[in-house]
């Protein structure tokens, strides 16, 4: 049987002994090859995970990891056509992330996380407010009267896909205020009154960070993919934040343009999931914040019918449309 030197190409590279010519001719089998990239991509994994090993995982019992039990697993399955097309991303990035100009290197980064955001995965994220502006910190607000909405530091978001969301956000004395969409209808159900049902998917996702600038983070896919217009990328290794398993794709904003924000910062591991999304320099909202973070809470099925308006309301609470 021939030797394959992919074998070869992959072995020095990953012992960090290839030389430029190697690093060459290794990053045009990844990119025209599927299946070398696959290959890569297992040999990188079993290599950090024999790396973890001699680092004293074994020895110091389990340590708690970036990501649930199983995915890496599932991200080597067979997931079919989709699925190896992310495969091929990941491994291409392992690569070009050391060999490769720092916004190419960026830019693959941000392909990771832009396909990984369009999978229909359950996430919850929480938000919180990093800079409520110059005006301070806004007075809570008690209940549902004068028509003042709860603010959304500390609120839940849940998300679908890249159309389904769930926002929960509590008055003061934390009786919930819910505002969401099923990828069909939009729909707010406050404490008492009527529900609010809409055909514009989009008609009660203001609230939601991003949303009224050009990056909206709601639709994570889209949110991601936009920083490609109008942003310098730059990624690093997220060690020093005590993961060696993240990376930080920092996008700050090229000239005083209006309409978005001036910086967002992402923390995203190895399947391409964003685990803290920073975003600085929004155009202030009701509440005038101007930085929030998104911080993933976990990652599980929730149902069917969550994102459906039904789930989060009484069964004979009366219906508005709009």
């Amino acid at each position: 049987m021939d030797h394959d030197p992919l074998d070869d190409l992959i072995g020095r590279h990953l012992d960090g002994v290839l030389d430029a010519a190697g690093a060459e001719a290794l990053q045009r089998r990844l990119v025209g090859d599927p299946a070398a990239a696959g290959r890569f991509a297992r040999a990188a994994l079993v290599h950090d995970r024999l790396a973890d090993l001699f680092r004293g995982g074994v020895a110091d019992g389990p340590r708690e990891e970036s990501a649930p039990r199983g995915a890496a697993r599932r991200r080597f399955g067979p997931w079919g056509a989709a699925a190896a097309a992310l495969a091929v991303v990941v491994a291409v990035a392992a690569f070009t992330r050391h060999s490769m100009a720092p916004a190419r290197a960026a830019s693959l980064t941000l392909d990771r996380a832009v396909a990984a955001a369009a999978a229909r995965v359950d996430r919850e994220y929480r938000i919180d407010v990093l800079d409520h502006g110059p005006g301070g910190s806004p007075l809570p607000v008690p209940g549902q009267r004068g028509g003042r909405k709860p603010g959304i530091d500390g609120a839940r978001l849940f998300v679908r896909g890249n159309d389904a969301f769930v926002l929960l956000r509590r008055f003061a004395d934390g009786t919930p205020f819910v505002t969401g969409s099923d990828g069909e209808l939009g729909w707010a159900a406050p404490p008492h009154g009527p529900v609010h049902l809409s055909h514009d998917t989009r008609r009660f996702r203001r609230a939601v960070p991003g949303e009224r600038d050009e990056i909206p983070f709601l639709d994570l896919r889209d949110g991601l993919d936009g920083l490609r217009r109008g942003y310098e990328l730059t990624v690093r290794p997220g060690g020093e934040a005590g993961d060696g398993d993240l990376e930080v794709l920092e996008a700050r904003r090229r000239g005083a343009r209006t309409g978005s924000p001036e910086m967002v910062t992402a923390w995203i591991d190895r399947a391409g999931v964003p685990r803290r999304i920073e975003i600085h320099g929004l155009r202030p909202d009701a509440e005038g914040a101007t930085a929030v973070a998104l911080s993933l809470v976990g990652e599980a099925d929730l149902g069917p019918g969550f994102f459906t308006h039904d789930a989060h309301h009484a069964p004979d609470r009366p219906i508005d449309w709009e």
